[in-house]
């Protein structure tokens, strides 16, 4: 074979692909929209299992190249020193770049509405007015039904609003579902969006994507809660190349942030080494070295991305607007703010207020939100958007639950098939709920793993359990990482429990959930805990990525930590004020959760008791730490 394209996922021996470095002397290696390609390999879920082969098949890959008159391209819209310095590492000799700059400007920029609102429910009311005169295209970063403004929701809600309309949802699940529209869009995507009113799209319409139709879609409309970096969202807004109008909202900031959140790479870096040193030598008997078993310039890459990252889902939509006008297009501000139109010590009258409204006062750079936009139909989408997404996870968690079981083979063959159906894909997670719980899978127990259960409910089990259990599940997730990298592993991919459950012991946490017993900030316990965690504050921000500071109330802080194992503290009302009234300190009660996780906890144990059982049979093996060498040497 003289050429061919792969995803960065499969650049390793071991996929589909079966790819061999070796078979590529002298070749030419592409890399198109290099910054997203390198943060996929070095941060992308679907790379987890391979990781390590993939980045050390990449570097194999690029020695080759290099020594043998090759030429690798790496081209991007944002390139950085980032990728490039990566790409220089990945060499055994010193390579001089040779940059081309290009420096076109498009002629015609957009015209951008960037919509400066608390939610998106005002850019939806400007969307319907759209679509009652033609077709629009929808670009949005969530698909999932916990989302608000999901792919997913925002169907239902439109297919309810227009039901004569034409609607076309693409994301990971249709373009993969041979019984919808959307299966394998992506080869005649032009030809079939002609054919629809309404197209909503994920970031599965991602890097190299063309929308060239002209005379179709009247506007584009982009909702970002900050799921992706802004770059990304604003690749999404140009896959329909005629410059048609933009109506943009995005989220403040994201909720979701890289490693331990940082803008500075060090602090990342530090952060997810410093976890993972701390796991390892609560360890003891692991023969590990960190320094020898893990790739310097990857995690230094890895953090660099992140902090970049980080700092752009900080200010999320203060970033993204800045980028559209960098881009070159015209960006006018939605806004309802009158001090964001007038300044802070303007004084404004009615009558300006009023003319805002009717649009015969305009300010440049601004409009008025008042203006084309009336607040009943915004309360109108917020409380259907809000029903709509409860009625949609409460099908889906249904739906999960009713669907039928399969076996660990049958489960294996669906995961690995690109081809998958509703029914499919709803077994398929109701089988991976199963492996988590011990327990039947009701609507409720989905819905709960949804908001992270199974992550408060494992580090609950290991507090509350026999301390050897948590290292000898760190010992296994240690050694798979290991086994899976030939003896190598990448940092921000290690997530072992072992120092998370001795610093929860350490603040004596458990002592807090006695049932009834009154408590109070001034409790000794309480005051424990405060004291230790914020001694120890970035000990907690590496471990837990809780973030202390001095202006947290004690209770808060509690709170927070509690939070980490799926538990509160309840107030339940207030102590006497020394004068007689009301008003005194808060007091607390625990309650315990009413959810089975003690049946959950049981079942837990008992198979931990299992597995060890047939370990020491196995192995020969009198204690915990004789199984720990043993796995080592197994491995």
């Amino acid at each position: 074979m003289s050429s061919y394209g792969l995803c960065i996922d499969s650049l390793h021996p071991h996929s589909k692909a079966q790819f061999n470095p070796q078979e590529w002397e002298g070749a030419i290696v592409i890399l198109d929209e290099v910054e997203q390609v390198l943060w996929h390999a070095l941060n992308s879920s679907t790379c987890y299992r391979q990781r390590v082969k993939v980045l050390e098949t990449l570097k194999e890959l690029a020695q080759i190249i290099f020594s043998t008159d090759g030429l690798m391209i790496a081209q991007d819209a944002d390139l950085s020193d980032v990728s490039l310095d990566y790409l220089k590492g990945l060499s055994e000799f010193t390579i001089v770049p040779w940059l081309v700059i290009n420096q076109w400007r498009t002629e015609q920029g957009w015209d951008v509405s960037m919509y400066d609102t608390k939610n998106a429910a005002p850019l939806v009311t400007r969307m319907e007015k759209f679509i009652e005169t033609g077709a629009v295209y929808i670009c949005v970063d969530s698909q999932k039904v916990t989302g608000k403004w999901s792919s997913r929701n925002l169907e239902s809600y439109l297919h309810k609003r227009f039901p004569d309309k034409r609607i076309l949802r693409i994301d990971s699940e249709t373009v993969a579902d041979p019984d919808h529209s959307a299966y394998r869009v992506i080869d005649r995507l032009n030809e079939t969006l002609a054919d629809y009113d309404i197209v909503l799209s994920t970031p599965t319409i991602g890097t190299g994507v063309s929308i060239d139709l002209r005379g179709h879609f009247k506007a584009v409309f982009g909702i970002f809660q900050g799921v992706t970096p802004d770059s990304e969202s604003r690749q999404a807004l140009a896959r329909v190349r005629e410059p048609v109008p933009r109506f943009v909202w995005a989220a403040h900031f994201s909720p979701s942030k890289v490693g331990n959140g940082g803008c500075n790479y060090g602090d990342v870096a530090r952060s997810a080494t410093k976890s993972v040193r701390y796991n390892i030598s609560l360890l003891k008997e692991v023969d590990f070295d960190l320094d020898t078993q893990s790739d310097p310039i990857a995690l230094r890459t890895w953090a660099k991305m992140a902090a970049r990252v980080n700092a752009s889902l900080w200010s999320y939509r203060k970033e993204l607007r800045n980028g559209l006008s960098i881009e070159g297009h015209q960006v006018t501000v939605v806004t309802d703010d009158l001090t964001k139109l007038f300044g802070q010590t303007a004084h404004v009258t009615h009558e300006m207020v009023h003319s805002l409204a009717d649009g015969s006062l305009q300010v440049s750079g601004f409009e008025f939100l008042g203006w084309q936009h009336d607040a009943e139909g915004i309360d109108r989408v917020i409380q259907s958007i809000a029903k709509i997404r409860t009625q949609n996870q409460n099908a889906e968690a249904i739906a999960i639950s009713d669907s039928p079981e399969i076996s660990s083979t049958e489960y294996k063959k669906i995961k690995d098939q690109t081809i998958q159906t509703t029914r499919k894909r709803n077994s398929k997670r109701k089988h991976e709920l199963q492996r988590r719980y011990p327990v039947e899978i009701t609507p409720e127990v989905k819905l709960k793993d949804d908001e992270g259960w199974y992550a408060q409910l494992r580090l609950h089990y290991y507090l509350d359990h026999d301390p050897e259990l948590v290292k000898l599940h760190d010992m296994q997730e240690l050694q798979g990482h290991l086994d899976r990298g030939d003896g190598k592993i990448l940092v921000q991919d290690v997530r072992l429990l072992t120092a998370q459950v001795e610093a929860l012991r350490s603040l004596k946490i458990l002592d807090l959930l006695k049932p009834n017993e009154k408590i109070r900030a001034s409790d000794p316990e309480i005051q424990h805990v405060i004291a230790l965690a914020t001694q120890y504050k970035e000990d907690i921000k590496a471990l837990f990525n809780l973030t202390i500071t001095d202006k947290l109330a004690p209770m808060a802080i509690v709170q927070a930590i509690l939070n980490k194992i799926g538990i509160k503290l309840t107030c339940t009302g207030r102590d006497q004020a020394p004068d007689g009234r009301r008003g005194g300190v808060r007091v607390y009660k625990y309650y315990a959760p009413t959810d089975d996780r003690e049946t959950i906890f049981a079942e837990w144990e008992k198979n931990d008791m299992a597995m060890l059982q047939t370990l020491m049979e196995v192995s020969g093996c009198d204690s915990f730490s004789e199984i720990n060498e043993w796995i080592q040497l197994s491995a």
